[in-house]
């Protein structure tokens, strides 16, 4: 299936998804609808569905592959006709196949074709007639109208069901029986394959690794009392940690960042008094932002947060301890900050910057 991007937000958090386009059957007309996956097991068709109640919707017709000859078809706002000579592509149960795939795809698990390769991998260490049927296995549960694209564009998926069938067995859409050539024929099929994608990969991530190796971190707004280190919260803006910057200590890196974007010298001064962030933003909305701020904020923001780290090392051992993780920061206060986690972005790269210092690589 040709991948297609698509995500909702889920309190601020977004959640990855793909679609494809399906029929609903409402009444005795068809309608050709998106359906979208999500990477946390939610399908969105006509309403958000659970992975068991979109099978149950499958298998009541509701959503469905398998229009009637003769009956109206319908899409939203373009055109009606009437399908005439209808021929499906794929079956319910291989529709479901494919969306239960893809969600395991876009959550980073193993996929159907992910299991069937390590399935030939435990083959060729192992030609058992155990490893065998473990692979046949695993080529029938991918996807039946996906299978083709298991191999290249020459061979397709026929050395994947030629090294799955026992000598002299015949292949599942028939044909001649399996020979030792044959065999032999898919094992070098899968060498010589195994020699590209390690020379592929070996170009490709010749710096590292293409993902992060480190679980997300979440920093939420905290209500109450303050955790301490090594709580990844007192990374927050918030976070009673002073900063001096400019000549001036502030309470907080929020309350530097809000003085440091007004124009009037006294409302700095005020924010830097008042009475927490939330105040100190409300102050500067009654203020004027100082020239040529939309453009230098971020910059602003990071060198704030290099000099709290700097100030305070117990909090950059905290960012440091965070590896490579993906940094999600809820909540800013600022809609432009919150816009594409900037504020995430940016500890992520500060963050980089100090860990290249410590490992004397800068």
């Amino acid at each position: 299936m040709t991948k297609r991007r698509a995500f909702r937000m889920v309190d601020e958090e977004r959640i990855e998804g793909t679609w494809r386009p399906v029929f609903v059957r409402n009444g005795e007309t068809f309608f050709l609808t998106d359906l979208i996956m999500y990477a946390d097991g939610v399908v969105e068709c006509w309403g958000m569905l659970t992975l068991d109640e979109f099978r149950a919707k499958l298998d009541s017709g509701w959503i469905t592959v398998t229009p009637v000859d003769g009956a109206p078809v319908s899409t939203f706002e373009l055109a009606t006709w009437d399908f005439a000579n209808s021929d499906a592509w794929l079956t319910p149960d291989g529709l479901f196949a494919e969306v239960r795939n893809e969600m395991d795809r876009l959550a980073g698990r193993p996929t159907a074709e992910d299991r069937c390769d390590a399935a030939v991998d435990a083959f060729v260490r192992e030609p058992t007639e155990e490893n065998r049927a473990a692979l046949l296995a695993a080529y029938l549960a991918v996807p039946e109208h996906e299978r083709m694209f298991l191999g290249d564009m020459d061979v397709k998926d026929w050395p994947y069901r030629a090294l799955a069938t026992p000598l002299g067995g015949t292949l599942a859409d028939g044909g001649d029986p399996v020979t030792a050539e044959d065999h032999a024929g898919a094992l070098e099929y899968f060498a010589d394959r195994g020699r590209m994608t390690g020379e592929l990969d070996a170009r490709r991530h010749s710096d590292g690794p293409a993902e992060t190796s480190d679980p997300t971190v979440v920093l939420d707004t905290i209500y109450g009392q303050w955790p301490a280190p090594p709580s990844v919260h007192v990374l927050r803006a918030e976070y009673p940690a002073a900063v001096e910057v400019g000549g001036h200590t502030y309470p907080t890196l929020g309350r530097a960042y809000w003085a440091l974007a007004a124009a009037d010298p006294a409302v700095r001064d005020a924010i830097r008094e008042a009475d927490g962030d939330w105040r100190a933003r409300q102050l500067l909305s009654a203020g004027q932002l100082r020239p040529g701020w939309p453009a230098a904020r971020e910059a602003v923001l990071a060198e704030l947060h290099r000099a709290r780290l700097r100030q305070h090392p117990e909090l950059l051992d905290v960012l440091l301890a965070t590896g490579d993780a993906r940094i999600v920061y809820r909540g800013s206060d600022s809609a432009f900050l919150d816009a594409r986690d900037r504020m995430g972005r940016i500890l992520e790269q500060v963050r980089a910057e100090f860990a290249a210092a410590r490992a004397g690589l800068l």
